[in-house]
Parts: C-alpha cells; sequence; structure tokens
C-alpha cells in the first residue's frame, strides 16, 4: 500500500496575486493553475509537481483577530488515498 500524502491546502488570502508571487519568490515555486473560483472569487493554484497551496479570495475580505484562538482562514487540506477494494 503506497503512502498517503498531503496534495494540496487552500486558503483565503486578501491579495492572491501577491501572496503567489511571494510563495515563487520563497520556494521557488510555479503558478500551476489561475482563475475564477466558487463563491464568484479567484484562486491560484501555486507550488511544484505534486503538491500546491491554493490562495483564494472572494474580493472583500475582513481579518480574523488571532488565527490560535478564531476558527477561521483555512478553507480544506485535501490528502491523497490509495484506492482499495472492499468486499464484505
Amino acid at each position: 500500500m503506497s503512502e498517503s500524502y498531503l496534495e494540496h491546502v487552500n486558503i483565503t488570502v486578501s491579495n492572491p496575486q501577491e501572496t503567489a508571487n511571494l510563495y515563487c519568490q520563497l520556494f521557488g515555486w510555479k503558478i500551476r493553475w489561475q482563475g475564477d473560483s466558487i463563491h464568484s472569487g479567484t484562486s491560484i493554484h501555486v507550488g511544484g509537481k505534486d503538491s500546491y497551496v491554493a490562495v483564494y479570495s472572494k474580493g472583500a475580505t475582513t481579518q480574523t483577530p488571532d488565527s490560535y484562538s478564531h476558527v477561521g482562514g483555512m478553507n480544506h487540506i485535501a490528502v491523497v488515498v490509495e484506492v482499495v477494494s472492499y468486499r464484505a
């Protein structure tokens, strides 16, 4: 059985283009995809061959006071798993 791995994380940011550019500079990543997305928003997928960070914004965003004590910002995490057959 192969090991499951983290494929992507989706986060809300105030400016997807600025965030994507920063990640490209800091980590040597590339923009894999960008365009319109859910809830009339915009997403940019930035990362490497096997994984990426999806930076998302739907326009006017609000700042959370403290990410460690306030729920929000992280939209979802995608994990790739091996498909196995199940027989009862």
